[in-house]
């Protein structure tokens, strides 16, 4: 029924729309156009179920109009085709929202699914098995009995290697790791092949003194002229002394010798004879066989045999009968001085009315400042009270105080001192918590025109811009305004003090404080190398500044400073490109035998022993062979005609203690039983902390012995 009724809605509909669609051609037509009137003799409604179903729309179905269900509109056939009718007028207003129904009862919860993940056992490249299904019981966790699936996920077999690429360019070395703790001794191996015959190592321990040999004594007289010597001469008689009384009696003379010709008088004049005997002493340098020097002593008739001239009063060489060579020897005898039970940083010690001040660390105290005196070891304050660590460093003697950094916990780095009766700080530069001493690279801290001179800061400057700073002793402390930001390398020369600071950019550049003027100076803008490791990139040296700085076109390399004497313009001048690749960044200058002595990279062999003759650059030695480092970054000191520093065991990182006479190869002298840093040098000994396999940390003196004089023939 309710489908009957549709459909006449639907015929009625169409009705009033036919009839409405030809109301323009019923009324309001002028009377003078010709009218011709089509009778439509087939207007009825058919019916298609779907747009499929109509028919063709040609001239048998031309003016028919179709109700189609599926879409439920009304499709007439026109000249141009099915064309369908639009009978829904404009919408109209929104009706006023009905009131709101009873909300329904709750669904019943839902069931979760859960996946958990284990390690696969079916996997053959190790995976995963994912087990999947409902959380039945809706305790939060996938049981056995819920599994609905399990799913392994397997990882890929590895693929192939892909091909290597090209080598880059070899790295920087990076700063030595901290060693490990030694482990425990394993079994001995098979002993290997022996290798080639080392050089001669130091003289050993000298052993228990022999019994007083018997001295030789030699017993001169005048000889009247005789049988013996026709014209007189000199009568030599020698023996052994075996009565110890140091006379040669005649019981023990052994030989009796003539030089005729030459009498010993008042005046020792010198009779011209051929047969007059004659004796030389050539002091030579140290050689390998006589570290410590040797003498060579000579004897010969003045007779002129072989090429020489009879009777000059001069042992020539051909008249030589034989000589005896005279060695000495020395060896450097490592003595502990004691045990250390605080770790001591080693960077930066000072000796102070005869002891040794520095910066140590243990639980109790943090690091703060501690002395080492007559063979004790004793905390001098607590600066920074409690566990907390007030970081002692850049320690300088002025007006025979001791001056160096702290931070007391409260006011930041600042200026202290140290005396017999108190330690205590000098000024609150940066106001507060805030530093107001810095130490960015090299020397911090230098003696200069009566005053001390440091890298300081105050409330006015930014927080990181260290600046050129003074103390002359008496009023507060004086931060100069224009010499740039982040100072360090404080070195004397000339007629001021030099130093790196960054000038409007990260650069550093060489920098003058001149006294004349009282003001500070740009020097030259080249850049200089940032010695962040503690190497010291500035040395002057034979009255020159030699500095490791980049002129933009090489890397950083050795440089020195040339002056202008009648401009006054400075110009830094390449001595030797080591490294054309990467920069060779030399540092930690000394002056050895009139030569000056760094470390060095050349890009091939890494950080190793270099020398500068004034001419040219050359490395003194391969001591770690190949890209390894054989030098580290501590200082390199000049000892009893020798020059120290430490470096590592070929082909480990297990760091010794080297000397080098300038002559032969550097020689290890610690054989890596110690492990030392930084040496400082206090009269005749050498002082270094270090670290040894058997009695842990210590601190050390090393001093020369020399050994009993030597002796043979030539």
């Amino acid at each position: 029924m309710n489908n009957i009724m549709n459909k006449t809605h639907a015929f009625v509909l169409c009705l009033l729309m036919a009839t409405m669609s030809l109301a323009g051609c019923v009324g309001n037509e002028d009377d003078n156009v010709d009218k011709t009137i089509t009778e439509l003799d087939d207007w009825n409604v058919h019916y298609a179920a779907s747009a499929t179903d109509l028919p063709n729309c040609d001239g048998d179905t031309i003016g028919r109009l179709y109700y189609v269900e599926d879409v439920n509109q009304f499709q007439v056939c026109k000249a141009g085709g099915w064309d369908i009718i639009t009978i829904r007028g404009n919408n109209g207003a929104n009706g006023q929202d009905g009131l709101s129904g009873v909300d329904g009862m709750d669904g019943e919860d839902g069931t979760s699914i859960l996946i958990t993940a284990v390690p696969s056992i079916s996997c053959s490249n190790g995976g995963n098995t994912f087990n999947i299904g409902p959380d039945v019981n809706q305790n939060g966790f996938l049981e056995s009995a819920e599994f609905v699936m399990s799913i392994d996920v397997c990882n890929g077999a590895d693929g192939s290697d892909g091909q290597d690429g090209e080598q880059g360019p070899m790295g920087f070395n990076g700063t030595d790791g901290q060693d490990g703790e030694q482990g425990p001794m394993g079994f001995n191996g098979t002993d290997g092949q022996d290798g080639e015959q080392g050089p001669m190592g130091f003289n050993g321990t000298d052993g228990q003194d022999g019994v007083d040999g018997y001295s030789s004594l030699i017993l001169t007289t005048n000889e009247p002229a005789g049988n013996n010597c026709a014209n007189a001469g000199i009568k030599i008689e020698t023996g052994i002394d075996f009565n110890r009384d140091g006379n040669l009696n005649a019981s023990e003379i052994d030989t009796v010798q003539y030089i005729c010709g030459y009498q010993s008088n008042s005046s020792n004049s010198y009779s011209p004879n051929p047969n007059i005997m004659l004796t030389t002493v050539e002091d030579l340098s140290p050689s390998v066989e006589c570290n410590d020097g040797e003498r060579i002593v000579s004897h010969g008739l003045d007779n002129g045999e072989q090429g020489g001239i009879s009777s000059n009063g001069i042992l020539e060489t051909g008249e030589i009968d034989h000589s005896t060579k005279y060695c000495k020897n020395y060896e450097f005898v490592i003595s502990q001085l004691a045990n250390v039970t605080i770790s001591i940083d080693n960077n930066d010690m000072i000796i102070y009315n005869n002891d040794w001040y520095f910066s140590a660390y243990n639980y109790t105290t943090g690091n703060e400042l501690w002395k080492f005196s007559s063979g004790d070891f004793s905390l001098v304050a607590d600066i920074n009270a409690g566990t907390g660590s007030s970081s002692p460093s850049n320690f300088i003697i002025f007006n025979n105080e001791l001056y160096f950094s702290a931070n007391d916990g409260i006011h930041g780095h600042e200026l202290w001192k140290h005396n017999s009766s108190s330690t205590s700080m000098v000024y609150d530069l940066a106001q507060g918590f805030h530093n107001g001493m810095y130490s960015y690279h090299g020397n911090s801290v230098a003696l200069y025109d009566n005053k001390l001179f440091f890298i300081g800061r105050n409330s006015s400057t930014n927080w990181d811009d260290g600046r050129l700073s003074y103390y002359d002793g008496n009023n507060p402390p004086t931060i100069l305004p224009g010499g740039g930001n982040r100072a360090g390398t404080l070195t004397n020369f000339d007629d001021g003090l030099y130093y790196a600071a960054e000038n409007g950019s990260y650069d550093l550049v060489l920098w003058k404080y001149d006294i004349n003027n009282q003001s500070e100076v740009v020097v030259n803008d080249i850049e200089i190398s940032q010695d962040y490791d503690g190497g010291n990139h500035m040395l002057v040296f034979d009255n020159e500044l030699y500095f490791s700085a980049s002129d933009g076109t090489h890397g950083h390399e050795l440089m020195k400073l040339v002056i202008n004497n009648q401009t006054g313009n400075a110009s830094a001048v390449l001595l030797s490109d080591i490294s054309p690749s990467y920069g060779s960044y030399p540092k930690n200058f000394a002056s050895f035998n009139n030569q000056l002595y760094f470390q060095a990279n050349d890009g091939t062999h890494g950080y190793e022993l270099w020398r500068y003759n004034g001419s040219t650059a050359s490395m003194v030695a391969d001591i770690n062979q190949g890209y390894l480092d054989g030098t580290n970054s501590s200082n390199l000191v000049v000892f009893e005609n020798n020059l120290f520093f430490s470096g590592s065991i070929n082909g480990t990182h297990t760091v010794t203690l080297y000397a080098y006479d300038g002559i032969n190869e550097p020689v290890d002298i610690t054989n890596g039983d110690y492990r030392p840093e930084n040496k400082y040098i206090n009269n005749n000994e050498m002082i270094f902390v270090s670290y040894n396999y058997l009695s842990g940390n210590s601190i050390n003196s090393m001093a020369k012995s020399t050994s009993q004089t030597i002796s043979w023939i030539l």
